[in-house]
């Protein structure tokens, strides 16, 4: 409807596989309660590098804050949320403000975003490169290690430019064997020290994948906490 909340969705897949068509049921529970979804697709790495990623995930939300309005969706009530590599980019997005202007993924007065659900985020690019976490794609993603390009990893990891100055929540379920828990538990605290409103929603029984997935008796709650972010009452 007219005025309505916006929310944003980034696929996950190590920022190397699926697409938005992927995760185009998102958007039916959202719409059902009034929200108007976008579900963004981006190009794929080795394809292309972390820059393209972001560049074109700003380009989205660059897009809703012109257009939406098109659609009866509000840009000044956005959020975001984002699965595994999409988590991070959610999280970067909402980041973005903080980088330096020297920053290859500088964009000056970038749109402002309201909050962010991060589902199984990867907030520490470091730490996930060091501990081979998805394989080799964070270095591949950022065209080597940390110790050789720290400027990229400092520059692309949202836990290093913290505080956000954005509500943000983690959800990470306690079997989660892909991203390790301590990587939102750092995270949040990190950014809480740093004066953010940060939240870790710790699933029980809950591993990886059940976070975004429509039949798993998890994603209910997912749902409420991304229209918690977005400002709604959720009964």
């Amino acid at each position: 409807g007219p005025g309505s909340p916006v929310h944003v969705f980034v696929h996950g897949g190590y920022w190397r596989r699926f697409s938005a068509r992927d995760f185009a049921w998102v958007a039916e529970p959202l719409v059902a309660t009034g929200v108007t979804a976008v579900i963004v697709n981006y190009a794929l790495c080795p394809t292309v590098s972390l820059t393209e990623i972001v560049r074109q995930t700003r380009a989205a939300i660059a897009w809703c804050h012109l257009e939406i309005g098109r659609f009866g969706g509000d840009p000044a009530r956005l959020t975001l949320s984002g699965h595994s590599a999409g988590g991070h980019l959610a999280l970067w997005l909402a980041a973005r403000h903080r980088l330096p202007a020297p920053s290859p993924l500088f964009t000056r007065d970038p749109q402002p975003i309201a909050g962010v659900v991060a589902l199984a985020g990867i907030p520490d690019l470091v730490g996930a490169a060091r501990q081979a976490i998805c394989g080799d794609a964070v270095i591949r993603l950022l065209g080597g290690e940390p110790e050789t390009h720290p400027d990229r990893y400092a520059q692309a990891s949202p836990a290093a430019l913290a505080p956000l100055g954005v509500p943000h929540v983690h959800i990470v379920g306690d079997r989660d064997h892909v991203i390790p828990l301590a990587y939102a538990e750092e995270s949040v605290a990190a950014a809480a020290g740093a004066g953010d409103q940060a939240e870790l929603l710790l699933l029980a029984n809950c591993g990886h994948f059940e976070v975004v997935h429509p039949f798993s008796a998890i994603w209910p709650l997912v749902m409420r906490a991304i229209l918690t972010t977005a400002g709604l009452t959720v009964k």
